[in-house]
């Protein structure tokens, strides 16, 4: 009955039209950016010995809780930026910044916030105020989250554009190296710069590559007549992507077993099936498990053992970006379930 209501009742698109300068913020990319940011607590205490490590923890200070809201601006501010870039390879009839209703694409803005109305918030100095509590709360924090909005702003919108292959290899790498980023501010956070980090980085890159190969596969149709063609390179190197993406995940699971690192032994060991599988079927559905399965499971490895806190932000996430899409653009999004005839 109340599921009923939920899903239904004509009264929630009424109610949702006030959520919509919230989801300008791209508030599902947060099962990432969040999983990254505390990834990079836990290895970070992984890395002091676990006789040093705390299980399960839930005390959460003011001051925790003012760092994580001006983070989360922050990031929602950098988020807005990533979605307008966007536009540049999406088929999206523009007329002196007036763009049409276009609920194939799952945007707000244009959709329902016009980009005139976002650009006149959307300014360095009010992305970079947010970066003042947090500079006050964690000083070595700060310039690792101005480098990230430096890389975004700056090459971004330039490697949208799939011109040769040379650009897809970029693209990845800055995808990387901005994610790296994140992880390294979590580790900050909770410690200090020290070379751990660095020796963490190898196996960073043999966890995160394969996602982002596999969600370059997932939307390389999905953008504009013109950008698709271009990304027929990706499409006909599948088979190629997802091989070695499987072989990074393998190799990921023997090194971290052998070090004992039991995030990452775990996590790999979860994923390396669906790899396998979408190298046997390769199929789209296969693709999609490939990219929506690890970001799952690093989100239940992390939350299940040092920090709980984020598996209630991630499931109100889930819970209100389901209830926001379906009756804002009639879609189930997100979701973990993969149907056989999808």
């Amino acid at each position: 009955m109340i599921k009923k209501f939920f899903r239904d009742n004509s009264v929630h698109k009424n109610i949702v039209k006030y959520f919509d300068f919230l989801f300008l913020f791209n508030i599902p990319y947060f099962f990432v950016l969040l999983m990254l940011f505390v990834w990079g607590m836990s290895a970070s205490n992984y890395s002091r010995g676990i006789e040093q490590i705390n299980y399960f923890l839930l005390n959460f200070s003011v001051l925790d809780s003012l760092f994580f809201v001006f983070l989360f601006l922050f990031l929602s501010f950098v988020n807005v930026k990533i979605q307008i870039d966007d536009l540049l390879i999406l088929d999206w009839d523009n007329k002196d910044d007036q763009y049409k209703l276009n609920l194939n694409y799952l945007y707000v803005c244009p959709n329902f916030i016009s980009i005139k109305k976002v650009n006149s918030f959307l300014n360095i100095p009010i992305i970079l105020l947010t970066l003042v509590p947090i500079a006050y709360i964690s000083p070595y924090l700060w310039p690792i989250l101005v480098l990230y909005y430096i890389l975004i702003n700056r090459f971004n919108h330039k490697l949208l554009k799939t011109e040769s292959y040379l650009i897809f290899i970029k693209r990845c790498i800055l995808k990387l190296f901005c994610f790296y980023l994140i992880f390294l501010s979590g580790w900050v956070y909770v410690s200090t710069f020290d070379i751990s980090m660095l020796q963490y980085f190898p196996l960073f890159c043999l966890a995160v590559l394969p996602v982002i190969f596999m969600n370059e596969l997932i939307f390389v149709d999905k953008f504009s007549e013109k950008e698709s063609k271009n990304r027929i390179i990706i499409q006909n190197d599948k088979n190629r992507i997802t091989f070695l993406s499987l072989i990074m995940m393998l190799s990921l699971f023997f090194i971290s077993f052998s070090i004992n690192d039991s995030i990452l032994s775990h996590f790999s060991i979860i994923s390396v099936p669906f790899f396998i599988y979408a190298f046997i079927r390769s199929e789209f559905k296969d693709f999609v498990r490939c990219y929506s399965y690890p970001i799952m499971i690093m989100n239940i490895l992390v939350s299940w053992t040092l920090y709980p806190i984020l598996l209630f932000v991630q499931i109100i996430i889930y819970y209100l970006s389901k209830y926001y899409y379906w009756h804002r653009f009639n879609i189930h999004f997100p979701k973990f379930v993969i149907e056989e005839n999808e």
